[in-house]
């Protein structure tokens, strides 16, 4: 994250009132981030199976070890893009406390306004990404803050809203009203952060905030609701 203070420049045409704000050189996150990250994704979709594994423990006669086949039913359920069948509930959670089973039913993404940014969902599809195609990619990202016209009139902007940090690379466009006496000042807040790769999953998006995000979820809406069943 050691970035120069100000990342961006404007290259300006005053004689048409169009500006470029484009990046200049930043850091790249390190080459074992990736690693790193997947670990974390790793470690917390384990500890919701430990948790469905337990509740099952708790309300039910322990599973043998010696019996592989039952061993593997247990799962932490997750479902975003439909609902479950009555089938896979009593697969994956159907030896927990009915009461834990509801509070887990209550945190589905399906049945959240927008499941894609559950971060239970979130969690699922990065951890799948992690376990069958690619380690976690890395990458610096941009958010674009404010732009502020100092001098000049503001006509519009173009503001990618995320994307790969890059020298050079274009991070916004701004268009002034053209101004005889003086020529436009323009100020532009940046934030870079190392985020997620181009991934279906929360592309470009921080992924210290999204860890930081599914982690409390987790001890807030899980951990902490089913507490009295572990």
């Amino acid at each position: 994250m050691k970035t120069q203070v100000d990342p961006a420049f404007i290259e300006s045409d005053h004689a048409t009132g169009k500006h470029l704000v484009k990046c200049g050189k930043v850091g790249r996150p390190p080459i074992n981030l990736g690693l790193d990250v997947s670990e974390c994704l790793f470690h917390l979709r384990s500890t919701l199976d430990y948790i469905a594994h337990r509740l099952g423990d708790v309300h039910s006669t322990p599973i043998p070890r010696t019996d592989i086949k039952e061993l593997r039913k247990p799962e932490f359920p997750i479902f975003g893009d439909r609902a479950p069948h009555t089938g896979e509930w009593e697969k994956k959670i159907g030896r927990a406390h009915p009461d834990a089973i509801n509070i887990i039913k209550s945190v589905q993404p399906y049945l959240s306004g927008d499941f894609a940014v559950h971060p239970l969902w979130v969690l699922h599809e990065l951890n799948n990404i992690d376990k069958h195609r690619m380690i976690t990619p890395c990458v610096m990202s941009r958010v674009v803050k404010d732009i502020r016209v100092v001098k000049g009139r503001f006509k519009r902007a173009s503001i990618p809203y995320r994307g790969a940090v890059v020298d050079g690379a274009i991070i916004c466009t701004v268009e002034t009203e053209i101004e005889a006496d003086f020529k436009p000042e323009i100020e532009v807040e940046l934030s870079i952060d190392v985020g997620f790769d181009d991934t279906p999953v929360v592309p470009y998006e921080s992924i210290r905030g999204w860890l930081e995000f599914i982690l409390k979820f987790i001890k807030r809406n899980i951990i902490g609701p089913l507490q009295p069943f572990l």
